[in-house]
């Protein structure tokens, strides 16, 4: 009986070691895990981190702020031929190259597809004046405006900028524009503005190529 006794004493001392044996083992896994998890990033996670930063810098650097952003609204009976809108800037421009795009709201029945501007500024002096003139087409050969808007009034946006370059800084910069419709009066134009901005560094990098 005794002999028995304590072979089932044995047994279970045995037992008792096993399991913290494989409690050693769980814990131990927990800490490689632990580890593999927390471990330092790879060569190729910070690569492609610093490929995403590089990313964000271009596109900063291709952002093109906005200097000026203004609307004039047109009569209610119609454009004069001989009204002119104008545009005065608060604050003198620093030397530069700047685009300008001429945005426009009309109604949807205006009567044409295209409308000719007559552009004047000051920006080669503050007493020396010129002209250029502008062709913008609203709308397509089929009669679809390419603008957009609700309410019978379609809001028109200049896709290819003028792009004009400042050397000397103008102490009042201002912009003038008039249509050049034959029409004394031209219905259909609510509003006409201009939106300058800094050019854009990328285009011109493009342009070098």
């Amino acid at each position: 009986r005794r002999i028995k006794k304590s072979r089932k004493v044995v047994k279970t001392v045995l037992t008792s070691s096993a399991m913290e044996e494989d409690k050693g083992i769980t814990a131990t896994n927990r800490r490689i895990m632990l580890t593999m998890k927390n471990r330092p990033r790879t060569l190729q996670q910070r690569l492609n981190n610093l490929f995403l930063v590089w990313i964000l810098l271009l596109f900063a650097s291709c952002l093109e702020p906005i200097r000026y952003h203004s609307y004039q609204p047109v009569s209610s009976t119609g454009w004069d031929r001989e009204d002119t809108l104008s545009y005065l800037f608060l604050s003198p421009l620093p030397n530069g190259d700047y685009e300008m795009q001429i945005g426009m709201r009309h109604i949807e029945s205006y009567p044409y597809r295209d409308i000719w501007l007559g552009l004047r500024t000051n920006w080669e002096g503050d007493s020396l004046y010129h002209t250029d003139t502008l062709h913008l087409y609203l709308a397509d050969e089929r009669g679809d405006w390419y603008g957009t808007g609700m309410g019978g009034v379609v809001q028109f946006a200049q896709k290819e900028s003028v792009t004009w370059s400042l050397r000397d800084s103008i102490s009042k910069p201002v912009v003038q524009i008039f249509h050049l419709m034959n029409d004394s009066v031209l219905k259909g134009i609510s509003d006409v503005g201009i939106r300058l901005s800094v050019a854009s560094r990328c285009i011109d990098a493009e342009e070098d190529e």
